[in-house]
């Protein structure tokens, strides 16, 4: 009798420990959906405690998925390392070192379209176990975007920058804004194929370089046209005011022979100074009283 009163107890024990409920928490900032055994349950919960129950008699257990509502911040960037070469190539077949940053955020969960969007994007990715919490899991944006869209997005990003002639006309549409415009409505247009619901914004593109030698080639390019201009106004000085000419010319023999004394030449034949008139010119420093 009491063996069978000892098991009946034990056995109440057991029912009752099973059917005690689980609650965890909805952290403030995120969603939260049921994954049953069978499937997401379909209501979504905003911050505060859910009731996930307890691990069926046959093992298996209710979790709750979580996911970020804020925004988040994806950067592409398409760079030269020291092995791997990802810069975009413009039509000239230039290669173009560019950034681009967009918002990746959640639809509007409070209209009909914006509840069933958050549902699918919570369907799409592989939620991670949340440390120290085996029935809670945790769902990446970033990760979703990673494993749905990231390598078309950047193909597209590519294919954008290859429809433009040269790096000239690249950084112009870049400094009109065109070519965030443009790559926003890709990416956009990205999701919209892919059925990724996010909703995409503030598409920027920064730090758009060319490739060294082509930088180092306009560089030079311009020093050479700083250097005709200095050249040209110096001319058009000198015509309108002759009488400079010896000072001119000695300040260049100077700095020749300034050059040549660093390479260890200190003799410097100085001709040709001579005025307008063709009298010879020296030019000596004041004498020291």
């Amino acid at each position: 009798m009491y063996k069978m009163t000892g098991l009946v107890l034990i056995c109440s024990m057991f029912f009752i420990s099973g059917c005690t409920d689980t609650v965890k928490d909805v952290p403030p900032n995120y969603l939260g959906m049921k994954l049953t055994p069978t499937g997401y349950e379909g209501k979504i919960y905003t911050t505060g405690q859910v009731d996930i129950g307890t691990k069926d008699f046959d093992g298996r257990w209710t979790k709750l998925v979580l996911i970020q509502r804020s925004a988040v911040t994806i950067k592409e960037a398409f760079a030269k390392k020291k092995d791997e070469d990802h810069r975009c190539t413009t039509a000239d077949q230039k290669p173009v070192s560019i950034d681009v940053r967009f918002l990746l955020a959640l639809p509007d969960r409070t209209t009909p379209e914006g509840e069933k969007a958050v549902k699918r994007i919570l369907t799409l990715g592989n939620p991670i176990e949340e440390k120290g919490e085996a029935r809670v899991l945790k769902m990446s944006s970033r990760l979703i975007y990673k494993e749905q869209a990231m390598m078309v997005v950047r193909g597209k990003i590519r294919s954008i920058c290859a429809g433009y002639s040269d790096y000239d006309t690249l950084f112009k549409a870049f400094a009109d804004e065109s070519l965030n415009t443009k790559i926003n409505a890709k990416i956009i247009s990205v999701f919209s194929k892919q059925r990724i619901p996010f909703v995409v914004a503030d598409t920027q593109v920064s730090n758009i370089k060319p490739d060294e030698a082509v930088w180092k080639a306009k560089v030079q390019v311009s020093t050479v046209d700083d250097q005709i201009k200095a050249i040209k106004k110096m001319g058009e000085f000198l015509d309108k005011n002759p009488k400079y000419w010896p000072i001119f010319k000695f300040v260049a023999l100077k700095d020749i022979a300034k050059t040549g004394s660093k390479q260890g030449n200190t003799i410097l034949y100085m001709t040709d100074i001579s005025d307008t008139n063709g009298r010879q010119v020296v030019l000596l420093p004041k004498s020291r009283k």
